[in-house]
């Protein structure tokens, strides 16, 4: 999407994205680092945090799609 429509979603989701200059001219990013369950209509379900117990991922994950 366009910059503006990703700021628009980033804020939505309370999301964080910074672009980060590297020496040299190169750059990383700092994000969330959270996954965004959405259904199949793209309404938000849940996150799942980063390093979130394999169980509960799973389950969530099956529920999404079951």
């Amino acid at each position: 999407g366009s910059p503006e429509a990703l700021e628009a979603m980033r804020r939505l989701y309370f999301a964080h994205a910074t672009r980060v200059p590297l020496e040299g001219g190169g750059y990383t990013m700092d994000h969330t680092s959270f996954l965004y369950l959405l259904d199949a209509q793209g309404q938000f379900v849940q996150v799942l945090r980063y390093g979130e117990n394999h169980d509960v991922a799973i389950s969530a994950l099956r529920a999404l799609v079951g």
